[in-house]
């Protein structure tokens, strides 16, 4: 055989072809020489192999159990379970049932979930495959090779030759790895299986550039602080980090200038009283003497002086002698107690029996008790003896002040006294308090009386430490005491839905941000912006690969999530969230192969009422070719709100057909409609 000739130049691009039987598989070619090193990409999810719950896993780490591949949410992630942590991963990928794939069949109806299978023997190792790279999330402007390995739509592809811009599901470069399916039960652990052959180790790459700067702690959130991208602090019990080089007296959780790093955990259980601490000895009671009384120059004021202690008050008091008034009528004269055989004159006033008695006559000899029984006209009844009545004191108001003052609001029989009492001297420092600092990093060094939480219990630092778990190493009884222990778990809640929302590509060089856009807290909508990366020089084109193998059945799956403007009737694209007033290519969505689309399955995400009026969707499926589109009345349906529909579909469409969706509402806010179907 001769020497490979010259590339030819690039013919045009022809039709596709019928997909041919599948090929030999070809013989294992030599390993390539190792490429340039590329530039550094956006930081994403690092696959670390099977959970292992010793290991301090960090953010965008993934890693697989119970036969799930999980997405660890925060960092410093360690002894946390994926399937029961939901606050620390979130599952991506479900293991996918097992079995090959057989003919489409006639939808039959919906049976009854049966037993769990016998596990199955282990079968032999096969032959080393080709390298499989995971590279996140489908991009469009992503030039994948044979291999690369993407998630899209909820399901996992894998290339089986170059492709760029082609998604998948509808692009033949992509092959279905893993169907994104129902969380079935959990089964039988398998068998472990036997180790795969030794692949030959490849060439040593060039050492990559600085990764992405970690985050940074900053401790509880400060108005006055200026913070910068990937700062953290807590705030309100939770944990936020900051998405912007300029952020300023801006609440943690009130902007998109924060990103929520960790919820606030549920408060425990209420903890057992404490016994009540015993009785102080009894305080020496303080003591209030009445001093001097001196009467003041009319017109000044009454002045109240301690001359005692604020434990031994001796007060005097001075109070002003009043002006001179008008001479008046001449009054009663008082004349002591009633004595026989004196003669009273008119006006005089006498005391007899604890009652008191006006002459009304001069010469007055008679008695008077007697002459107002008798009613003779000699004397009148001034007043007459009451019951004996206690007197009462009450405290009115106490202030601080620089001289001890009473003073009496009230009457002589009922006292209000008002206090003015001296501060006493300033007492000694107190011993200095506890630091929270949020949960425990392996990279903070702690100082003495620092507290952390730990896997739900909270711990203070008893000396100064670094690296030291609060449980569990060799030092940790010497570094750390425990402050709280976690409380016991609570009933299990409802776990909320957490979905895609949409995600956008930022300009280059941005930060990405991630936002939850929904008010309903159990039904989380996260909403991406992942900034572009810069473009990379073009490498040298690979060996040609083994031919792949055919697959078929399955039908492809489509999730979307339509955004609906307030009140308004658009078209909306079927396989996107695209929509206009007018049924452009923008709103078009385009089925490459024949489609059975018996049925759309939608979920309205809206106010339950509007006006007084149920705010249902109103949905049409519209089916034809760019500018000739129509609606069949027969996939008219309405949705309301908050509640999952079944729409029914068109039926069988041709290979190349395009579909749209005509939505309509009158809710006054923008909504959601999220639709699902297959193509069998």
């Amino acid at each position: 055989m001769g020497a490979t000739g010259p590339q030819g130049v690039q013919g045009v691009q022809g039709l596709q072809g019928v997909q041919g039987p599948p090929g030999p598989q070809g013989v294992k070619g030599d390993t390539g020489d190792t490429g340039a090193q590329g530039p550094q990409g956006i930081a994403g999810m690092q696959y670390v192999g099977a959970y292992n719950s010793s290991t301090s896993y960090a953010l965008h780490d993934a890693v697989t159990y119970a036969g799930g591949t999980w997405l660890s949410l925060q960092a410093t992630n360690h002894g946390n379970p994926p399937d029961s942590s939901s606050l620390w991963w979130q599952q991506i990928a479900a293991p996918g049932a097992q079995g090959p794939v057989g003919p489409q069949g006639v939808a039959g109806p919906q049976g009854v979930a049966g037993s769990q299978g016998v596990q199955g023997p282990v079968g032999p190792a096969g032959a080393q495959g080709q390298p499989v790279r995971f590279l996140g999330s489908w991009s469009a402007t992503t030039a994948y090779v044979t291999g690369d390995a993407v998630s899209y739509n909820g399901s996992s592809y894998i290339a089986y030759e170059a492709v760029t811009g082609n998604a998948p599901g509808v692009s033949p470069s992509w092959q279905l790895l893993a169907q994104k399916g129902d969380t079935g039960a959990t089964g039988l652990q398998g068998v472990q299986g036997t180790q795969g052959p030794q692949g030959n180790p490849g060439a040593t790459g060039a050492t990559g550039p600085q990764g992405v700067p970690g985050l940074q702690w900053k401790g509880a959130w400060n108005g006055a602080t200026g913070y910068v991208t990937g700062d953290a602090v807590a705030y309100g019990g939770s944990a936020y980090v900051s998405t912007s080089d300029v952020n300023v007296a801006v609440t943690p959780g009130s902007s998109g200038l924060w990103s929520l790093l960790a919820a606030a955990g549920a408060t425990g259980q209420q903890g057992a009283n404490g016994t009540n601490g015993t009785n102080g000895a009894a305080g020496a009671a303080a003591t209030i003497l009445v001093g001097s009384v001196t009467t003041g120059a009319a017109g000044s004021s009454v002045v109240v002086q301690n001359a005692g202690t604020s434990s031994a008050a001796v007060l005097n008091f001075t109070i002003p002698q009043g002006a001179t008034g008008a001479t008046g009528s001449p009054g009663l004269t008082y004349k002591g107690t009633w004595l026989t055989g004196i003669g009273y004159s008119t006006g005089d006033v006498v005391y007899e029996a604890g009652s008191s008695y006006v002459s009304k006559r001069s010469t007055n000899t008679a008695d008077p008790a007697t002459s107002v029984a008798n009613n003779t006209g000699d004397w009148e009844l001034l007043a007459s003896q009451g019951s004996p009545g206690p007197a009462t004191v009450s405290i009115g108001t106490v202030t601080s002040g620089a001289a001890a003052v009473v003073t009496n609001t009230g009457t002589s029989n009922a006292a209000v006294l008002n206090f003015t009492l001296p501060k006493g001297d300033t007492g000694a420092t107190g011993a200095v308090g506890l630091t929270f600092l949020g949960a425990w990093d392996t990279s903070v060094s702690y100082a003495p009386t620092s507290v952390v939480t730990y896997n739900g219990s909270a711990y203070f630092a008893r000396a100064a430490s670094s690296s030291v778990h609060p449980v569990g190493d060799a030092n940790s009884a010497s570094a750390w005491a425990l402050l709280a222990a976690a409380g016991a778990t609570g009933a299990a809640g409802t776990a909320p839905s957490i979905s895609v929302y949409a995600t956008h590509t930022g300009d280059a060089g941005t930060a990405a941000v991630v936002k939850n856009v929904s008010t309903d807290s159990s039904n989380i909508l996260l909403d991406f912006t992942i900034p572009k990366g810069d473009t990379g020089a073009t490498g040298p084109s690979g060996p040609t690969g083994p031919a792949g193998s055919s697959s078929s059945g399955g039908g492809s799956f489509f999730t979307t999530v339509h955004t609906v403007p307030n009140g308004a009737a658009q078209y909306h694209n079927a396989v996107a969230d695209a929509h206009a007033t007018t049924e452009t290519g923008a709103v078009l969505g385009w089925l490459p192969s024949t489609c059975n689309l018996a049925s759309i399955q939608a979920y309205y995400y809206a106010a339950a009422t509007t006006g007084g009026q149920t705010t249902n969707a109103q949905v049409t499926i519209r089916t034809g070719t760019p500018g000739n589109m129509s609606a069949n009345p027969s996939t008219a349906c309405t949705v309301a709100p908050n509640t999952t529909t079944t729409c029914a579909g068109p039926g069988t469409l041709g290979s190349g057909a395009f579909v749209s969706l005509y939505i309509s509402t009158i809710a006054t806010a923008t909504s959601y409609l999220y639709t699902q179907f297959t193509c069998n």
